[in-house]
């Protein structure tokens, strides 16, 4: 197995694309009014790219497991921010999903794109998050996130046609992005052996009373770590929950939270955009999950505009995008 250097992958990234930002990226409609993108149409675009609904699954990481832990903030956090919920003494649990990208509930664990689903609750707070094993997004705007969902479209015969995707992704410098870096990130180990990213940047409360915009991530104790060729080949399909199962028989899986505050030459309203490895971060707290839950939350959801004072939602435009067709989402399997 081998490690994963967030740094050349970033740089990667940073190299291969060097004109990140203008006025209009390709991808993006030139007559927004023609576009339905709203909630509602964009739950229907999930369900048209996920097929049939039984009305119990999620339409989108669908397959998972759970399990419940603690967090723990760090004894100075008081110093850099003021997020009450974590500066105060009393005890903060932990309720997780860890899931696989995609619809099939008897996919394959050999993705790139995982989930880790969060609901600390203490302190007379809740904090949602649902972060994924990216550190970018696919799509900056709506129309360029529904363009995706839509290219994935089955044609009458019920088949994807893969040239639709491909032309699209031709439109849309978010998505190459994303697909170039699928290609250099790997297959983990296990969930233990994974870093998950907020993707947005919220707003969060310093100590000095400022609002501060910044990233957040949750790095693995236990390191991050890709399977092997020869690792790969002799993995089964279903192997993550089963890992994570063993992993715990070591004791707890922790990982350490970092707030990673945006830099003034950062893009803080385009989930599409890396931020390098180079900028500073601020420890918050460990998360230790401790005891596996089966499927006890498959049918939970973790909204992520769900969020304790001191912290406020992001700038960018597909957040409350996400908080809303969660909701919808939610409303139907119940």
């Amino acid at each position: 197995m081998r490690k994963i250097s967030k740094v050349c992958i970033l740089s990667a990234l940073l190299l291969g694309f060097s004109a990140f930002v203008s006025a209009a990226e390709p991808g993006a409609s030139s007559n927004p009014s023609k576009v339905d993108t709203s909630a509602e149409n964009f739950a229907k675009a999930f369900h048209t790219v996920a097929g049939k609904f039984d009305g119990k699954h999620k339409i989108n990481h669908t397959k998972g497991f759970s399990a419940i832990g603690e967090f723990k903030a760090a004894s100075n956090l008081k110093d850099f921010y003021d997020i009450p919920m974590l500066t105060s003494k009393g005890k903060i649990e932990a309720q997780v999903r860890y899931s696989v990208g995609g619809p099939n509930p008897n996919g394959s664990d050999k993705t790139p794109g995982l989930g880790f689903g969060i609901k600390l609750k203490g302190n007379g707070s809740e904090w949602d998050m649902a972060l994924a094993s990216a550190p970018i997004n696919f799509a900056k705007t709506k129309e360029q996130f529904i363009g995706f969902l839509q290219s994935r479209f089955p044609d009458k015969d019920g088949k994807v046609n893969p040239k639709k995707f491909e032309e699209f992704v031709k439109t849309s410098k978010p998505a190459q992005r994303f697909l170039a870096y699928n290609k250099i990130r790997g297959i983990s180990k296990s969930v233990s052996n994974v870093a998950y990213y907020s993707l947005h940047a919220f707003m969060f409360k310093t100590a000095d009373n400022k609002m501060q915009p910044a990233r957040f991530i949750f790095v693995p104790a236990r390191g991050e770590r890709t399977l092997s060729k020869e690792e790969l080949a002799k993995t089964k399909d279903n192997y993550l929950e089963d890992t994570f199962k063993k992993d715990l028989k070591k004791g707890s899986v922790k990982y350490y939270m970092y707030i990673i505050p945006a830099r003034t030459d950062d893009v803080i309203d385009d989930t599409s955009m890396p931020w390098d490895d180079l900028h500073a971060k601020i420890y918050v707290g460990t998360l230790s999950v401790t005891k596996y839950e089966g499927h006890k939350f498959a049918q939970d959801v973790f909204i992520p505009g769900v969020m304790p004072k001191g912290v406020a939602a992001p700038k960018d435009e597909l957040f409350q995008l996400r908080n809303h067709v969660y909701g919808i989402t939610f409303s139907e399997r119940q």
